[in-house]
């Protein structure tokens, strides 16, 4: 019976293989765009593919040329759609600006009659004027739904109602009829999408009557809460707020860190870093605006509405930009606070720097020494001065569980779960973190008791620096527990202790004397530590701390 159908069928409509496959692969492809599927833009390349050969048999020149463009157009969609948008998790549906519509308006002129009149005189084609102006408004259309624009199924239905025709004089009866059904799914996919994009916007409350897209820029040299209300009043004034990090060679604190510090900080806006070197005020160029207004808009991609600062700069550079300007926080009278303020002495304004800045200037303190010369009393004394938090020796609380008895399993986990314990309390330190041992002790202990260290540990260590060893002495009675069993090596753990480290350059100082005569000496040396930068040694994380963001930008 199905066979029967078939011969009928071809007896009326003469049919290729190649229509028949271009046929379904369009529909498929068609389909899964009105709902939004990624699976739109592969069946779509395979439609593109198919359709270049056929038209080139019938002598539609412009037609082929057009699935030629399609095929990079279809890898670029399917990108955008994976990939693009303003958190890199894809686009969303957005209505065409004014100023798109112009653009694509004069862009679609433009090429209109040039095309007709190449095709009229260098090719056998009989229809030019009429296959040069569906092939525009595909391009046009293509570039629109790559990008989400809810408009371009109205692209789509002036292209379809143009194609039909064409279609059928040439006796591509199929792929006419595949144009009505476009026609069709081009109607209902922009109600469908003009329904998605009126819920979307339906869930954000006030969106009527707030900007579409706001812009802040600035150093953040570092980010403080500041730079953070500054951004989240921006955000509450617009649907989208562009926050873009700008950066030059040489600066204190590396741009790729700023940048990943503000991401973290500000996960619903779309941060960008700009690394061009730009002058920094419009008296140091005479070319300023010119170089700084085509890189703002290259990093925004679309019209600025709103420009929000706390600075006088932001009326000319509201102005220059087409744009409103709305002043957060006039004087800084909510936030009182700089980046040259926080440089020159981060400790004094340490409420004002937010959490994913902190361990750029947390102080890290390590109570180091033989087991028994009371480092874990010492350490959670400091932090309860210093109103700070405090890392306790991991390994103690791994090893209770196996009866204080540690192996050759043992030592990779210590030195993992030391490191990450110390990183996580340093976002919640106040100034200075206490660190009730560190890598450097498990290499220690490694070799110790296994006689040797493992490599990576040992470059662990040597990678994680601190600001300050306080190097317990053994002047105090040996108290056991079930995890101490050295009280005969005490000295000969102490000078390892002291030799690992003046072998690594690691300031240090020898705590000794009483309970309260350590925890002077302990407070007065960490004292010296938390005063202006300009006044105490660097910090000994910052450089571990920037190439570590700089691979998780990678």
């Amino acid at each position: 019976m199905t066979d029967c159908l078939l011969s009928n069928w071809a007896a009326w409509l003469p049919l290729s293989p190649l229509e028949i496959v271009a046929t379904a692969f369009g529909l498929w492809s068609v389909w899964c765009y009105v709902r939004e599927h990624l699976w739109s833009w592969p069946t779509g390349l395979i439609n593109v593919l198919l359709q270049l050969v056929l038209f080139w048999k019938a002598g539609l020149y412009a037609e082929s040329g057009l699935q030629v463009v399609y095929v990079f157009l279809q890898c670029y969609g399917w990108w955008q759609w994976l990939r693009g948008g303003e958190r890199h998790q894809g686009v969303v549906i957005a209505r065409t600006t004014p100023r798109a519509w112009l653009v694509l308006t004069s862009l679609g002129i433009a090429s209109y009659v040039p095309l007709a009149m190449a095709l009229d005189c260098w090719t056998d084609s009989t229809v030019p004027w009429a296959d040069s102006a569906p092939v525009v408004l595909c391009l046009v259309a293509q570039w629109m739904i790559s990008h989400k624009r809810l408009e371009n199924w109205l692209v789509w239905i002036a292209a379809n109602l143009l194609s039909i025709p064409l279609f059928a004089s040439k006796e591509l009866y199929l792929i006419a009829g595949l144009n009505v059904v476009f026609l069709g799914l081009s109607v209902w996919g922009y109600v469908r999408w003009r329904r998605a994009f009126s819920a979307s916007n339906a869930t954000m409350p006030g969106a009527s009557s707030r900007y579409r897209r706001g812009m802040v820029l600035g150093k953040f040299m570092p980010p403080t809460s500041g730079h953070e209300y500054l951004a989240r009043f921006g955000r509450g004034c617009c649907q989208r707020l562009s926050v873009l990090v700008c950066s030059k060679p040489g600066e204190p604190i590396p741009g790729h860190c700023r940048a990943a510090w503000v991401r973290e900080m500000l996960p619903d806006c779309d941060v960008v870093h700009v690394p061009d070197d730009l002058p920094g005020a419009p008296e140091e160029h005479p070319d300023f605006w010119d170089r700084w207004l085509p890189v703002i808009r290259r990093a925004v991609g679309e019209p600025i509405d709103v420009v929000f600062t706390s600075e006088p700069y932001g009326d000319e550079l509201a102005l220059r930009l087409g744009a409103r300007h709305l002043v957060a926080d006039r004087g800084r009278q909510g936030v009182p606070v700089s980046g040259t303020a926080m440089r020159a002495d981060p400790y004094a304004h340490w409420i004002h720097l937010p959490a994913a800045v902190r361990p750029w200037y947390c102080r890290r303190v390590v109570v180091f020494g033989p087991e028994s010369t009371g480092k874990t009393t010492l350490a959670a004394r400091l932090a309860q001065h210093f109103a700070t938090v405090w890392a306790p020796e991991w390994a103690r609380g791994h090893l209770d569980a196996k009866r204080g008895v540690a192996d050759a399993a043992d030592f990779p986990l210590i030195a993992l779960g030391q490191a990450a314990s110390e990183d996580a309390l340093a976002r919640q330190a106040n100034r200075v973190l206490i660190c009730d041992t560190d890598t450097l002790t498990t290499t220690i202990w490694s070799d110790v008791y296994l006689g040797t260290c493992e490599p990576w540990i040992t470059e662990l260590a040597r990678r994680r620096r601190h600001d300050l060893y306080l190097l317990l002495d053994i002047d105090v009675p040996w108290v056991d527990d079930q995890q101490r069993d050295m009280p005969h090596r005490r000295e000969e753990f102490a000078a390892r202790c002291r030799a690992a480290l003046e072998a690594d350059g690691r300031p240090y100082v020898v705590v000794s004397g009483d309970w309260d005569a350590r925890f002077a000496t302990a407070v007065a040396a960490i004292d010296r530590l938390l005063v202006p930068l300009a006044d105490a040694p660097p910090i000994a994380a910052q450089e571990r701390l920037t190439g570590e963001l700089a691979r998780s930008n990678a």
